[in-house]
């Protein structure tokens, strides 16, 4: 951010006087002025605007064009006066409009990021790559300077992305770097930075980019218990635990930071449930995904199991069930479980796809509950900790032989039916 920008700790004093104290606030009604000096007579107005420079808030005259006489009467000028000083006399938001949105930026990575463990990574590496790059500064040579917070509109937002779009990014990668910025404004609405509309609303749908498609396809019994029986004993954990950790997300839906942060303390062996309470992502630890996500499970059989193995093992009641003793105790990395223990497995029993991993198992938990448990769709959003039910139906697939069924049933149903049709 340039030298002669205001800081964000000075933007913030002033957003916190009263609107009473701001210095020079009054409400405005300026006359409207025929512009008759000028090739093409328009109507303008001429309001002071509050400016935030280093040195704090002042307030400068600035003309502002209505529109040209040839185009509109007196009383349009009128109509569209009231709107610009709507705005205007609205002192507060005019304050936040000049906000820095680097200096913004920073406030989030320094306070929101470390609450959100589980996607802090991946929204960091977001910014530093895509956003901070194209929406620190605006205009180029002398004209460079700081980009606003107003300087960012919908249309801004949608040609970046068809930028990224262009040079190759897929669509998945577009929506996250989207939820990203949308996260950003919506914070700094928390935090009386930004009074305006958040500029990636509605923009989810008109995202374009290279789609991914994956082999979605749930395994069936029989191949899940060759996969089990196809893991291997490596240096990041031995076989059982490995089989230990699939089967937890098999029968109970987690997602793996879940089940990487369990520790003997969460089970309880008489009622045999697990409480979903922290998650283990990538070196560090810390509350889980959303608070919907914090939840106690029944986990008949499974409980023991993990007991067991923590026992086995000389987990403490604190520990970590699945640690490294190599690692201080400290739960082994998802990517490394992926890359040569779980994928592996998954090419040995022969249902390897692109994307195969843990979540195909939460995916699964999700599917069954509903096809073979009967469970009703809010239930499995609940055990699966969405905060959403969209989310849950994206998880949730029909297996082949059930939807045979399904068809069968009804051509059969028609089979049945009389010469003539059906009414």
């Amino acid at each position: 951010m340039p030298s002669d920008s205001p800081s964000l700790q000075l933007i913030r004093d002033i957003l916190d006087r009263s609107e009473d104290t701001m210095p020079g606030q009054r409400y405005q009604d300026p006359a409207i002025e025929v512009r008759k000096d000028s090739k093409r007579p328009y109507y303008q107005i001429r309001p002071y605007v509050p400016i935030i420079t280093s040195e704090g808030l002042t307030r400068k005259q600035q003309p502002i064009r209505l529109g040209f006489c040839d185009e509109m009467t007196m009383r349009d000028a009128k109509s569209q006066k009231q709107m610009v000083m709507a705005t205007i006399n609205d002192n507060k938001f005019l304050v936040q409009s000049q906000i820095p949105f680097s200096a913004v930026l920073d406030r989030y990575e320094e306070v929101r990021l470390p609450q959100i463990p589980a996607s802090r990574e991946a929204y960091a590496n977001h910014i530093k790559n895509h956003i901070r790059p194209h929406f620190s500064f605006v205009g180029e040579g002398k004209k460079k300077r700081a980009m606003r917070m107003c300087d960012i509109d919908k249309s801004m937002v949608e040609a970046w992305l068809n930028q990224k779009a262009a040079i190759g990014l897929s669509h998945n990668t577009l929506l996250d770097i989207r939820k990203v910025l949308s996260a950003i404004f919506t914070q700094a609405q928390e935090w009386n930075y930004w009074k305006g509309d958040n500029p990636c609303w509605r923009l989810k749908g008109k995202i374009g980019g290279k789609t991914e498609v994956y082999n979605k396809r749930l395994p069936k019994a029989d191949e899940l218990l060759r996969f089990l029986g196809a893991i291997e004993d490596t240096c990041i954990i031995p076989a059982e635990g490995a089989r230990a950790m699939a089967m937890t997300s098999i029968s109970i839906g987690t997602r793996i930071c879940e089940v990487l942060g369990l520790q003997p303390n969460d089970i309880d062996p008489e009622s045999e449930t697990i409480k979903i309470q922290r998650d283990w992502v990538r070196g560090r630890v810390g509350p889980t995904k959303t608070p919907e996500s914090k939840r106690t499970r029944q986990s008949p059989g499974i409980a023991k199991e993990l007991l067991a193995y923590a026992r086995a093992k000389g987990v403490g009641p604190e520990g970590f069930i699945f640690g490294r003793p190599d690692r201080g105790g400290n739960p082994p990395d998802d990517r490394d479980l992926q890359h040569y223990v779980f994928g592996p497995a998954a090419k040995r029993a022969g249902i390897y796809t692109v994307g195969f991993g843990l979540r195909r198992f939460r995916g699964l938990n999700i599917s069954w509950r509903m096809s073979v448990g009967g469970a009703q769709p809010l239930e499995a959003q609940k055990a699966a900790g969405h905060t959403r039910l969209s989310t849950t139906w994206l998880y949730t697939q029909n297996e082949e032989d059930r939807d045979r069924s399904h068809v069968q049933a009804i051509v059969d149903k028609l089979q049945g039916v009389p010469e003539g049709g059906i009414m």
